[in-house]
């Protein structure tokens, strides 16, 4: 399996760092590596996460505050947004 970013999620974490580095540099930098640590997970086929609200989506709650949207095509997970539990989901995820 083969864990891929894309551009949107990218951005969703480089906002969370700026967002979090503005109080603290090295939270920041620690909840990247938690974000990072909970999305590798993904690559065991073993591992089972919820259907997403989004046709096509799964959801990984990776703290109380933010979930992991992705979906699987072929031996690619790809990660396609990074959000904060109280955004509403974006309708264009597929897009």
């Amino acid at each position: 399996m083969i864990l891929k970013w894309n551009r949107k999620a990218q951005e969703d974490r480089r906002n969370f760092l700026v967002s979090i580095g503005q109080s603290s540099l090295s939270a920041a930098l620690k909840h990247d590596e938690v974000i990072e640590a909970k999305a590798e997970l993904l690559l065991n086929p073993l591992t089972s996460y919820k259907a997403g609200r989004v046709l096509g989506t799964h959801e990984f709650i990776i703290s109380k505050r933010y979930v992991l949207v992705y979906r699987i095509k072929g031996d690619v997970v790809e990660i396609l947004r990074v959000l904060h539990t109280a955004q509403a989901m974006p309708t264009n995820l597929l897009a």
